[in-house]
């Protein structure tokens, strides 16, 4: 897996000015704009439908799409009724803190001003930056969490959509867990978007990485390609890890989980596949546990990443959760308002309380 180290710096000073910003690449452009259509369509399916639908991003880093769908629930009125909750779960604390600034607190990284979307809301609706705030805050929630492991239960009558974007694929050292942990979050009737890079164009990327390298992005200087039996690996000294796949690696590993319904090619490098969960339909029950313990029957959960038992609703109360399965204490922290658990690095009880004493 990429670096923590790598991807907390570049949340904190490079990532939304030469990735996603006016200074990006004009070929990263075009390859978000395709994909930010072909996962348009699949979400617009259920709300057109009038399904109740979650939206989970794995690898939401700075929030692009925190951002995207929040905006669509205050202005289209179909998505504030159906869209009930946008997730986005990454390893990175600074890239969570980095999107709950570009949701909520305009800024200026390296010279370039970059508007909040509550700010763009406001000024385009007119409602006050307080009330746009306020709707996010219930609609938009982050958690700090290993994609590797098991960290969110959705249960009842939602259709989950969730999105691996951008190559993010390709950045997580355990791809197999990490599918098998997406298809038992997505249930039997979601839809799962994701993105790869195409190994056969790794000549686009080495000069990409180049290319962003001397616009200002110094954590990808130094790049080097390794060929391996199935596609092959950019990697820095930084920390930096991209993963390409062949488009037959990729099949492979998404249909082990999934049903694929097409593969996608995306700008010049990129193959998107559109999947559907491999699971027949049958009766939505809710695990005894969960019934017991008094959750509603359509409800987002935090699992405990240590054991997989539930911890509580998504709709946070307490500044700490506990895991009375494995005695695990997991923390939450308040970022302007965003409630924010920490699920990567569980402490044992008496280990917190002495850490919060001194």
């Amino acid at each position: 897996m990429s670096s923590l180290k790598f991807w907390d710096a570049a949340a904190s000073e490079t990532y939304d000015v030469y990735v996603l910003g006016k200074r990006a690449p004009e070929e990263i452009k075009l390859f978000l704009a395709e994909e930010d259509e072909k996962l348009d369509e699949v979400i617009d399916n259920y709300i057109n439908k009038k399904k109740n639908t979650v939206f989970v991003e794995i690898g939401s880093g700075t929030g692009r799409y925190m951002m995207r769908y929040g905006a669509r629930v205050i202005l289209n009125e179909n998505y504030r009724k159906y869209l009930k909750y946008i997730i986005g779960i990454d390893f990175s604390k600074q890239m969570i803190e980095t999107c709950i600034r570009n949701l909520s607190l305009t800024r200026v990284v390296r010279g370039e001003r970059l508007s909040s979307i509550v700010e763009k809301l406001s000024i385009k609706t007119g409602i006050p930056l307080k009330d746009i705030r306020e709707q996010l805050l219930r609609r938009v929630y982050l958690i700090n969490a290993d994609a590797n492991k098991a960290c969110l239960k959705i249960s009842g009558e939602f259709n989950v959509v969730i999105g691996i974007m951008f190559g993010t694929l390709g950045n997580i050292a355990d791809v197999r867990k990490t599918l098998a942990n997406v298809s038992e979050m997505m249930k039997d009737d979601g839809s799962l978007v994701v993105t790869v890079f195409n190994e056969r164009f790794a000549d686009i990327g080495f000069n990409l990485y180049d290319e962003l390298a001397n616009r200002g992005f110094q954590e990808l200087r130094g790049i080097t390609w390794t060929r391996k039996n199935h596609g092959g690996s950019f990697t820095t000294e930084t920390g930096f890890l991209s993963h390409w796949f062949t488009e037959e690696e990729f099949r492979e590993l998404v249909k082990k989980h999934f049903s694929i319904k097409n593969i996608h090619l995306v700008s010049k490098r990129g193959l998107m596949a559109i999947a559907k969960s491999k699971r027949r339909k049958r009766l939505l029950r809710m695990p005894t546990r969960i019934k017991e313990r008094g959750i509603d029957s359509s409800s987002v959960n935090l699992l405990c990443p240590n054991c997989g038992e539930v911890l509580g609703m998504i709709q946070l109360e307490s500044n700490e959760l506990h895991c009375a399965v494995c005695n695990k204490n997991y923390v939450v922290e308040n970022h302007h308002g965003f409630r924010v658990p920490i699920l990567v690095e569980p402490q044992n009880p008496l280990q917190h309380e002495k850490k919060m004493r001194t």
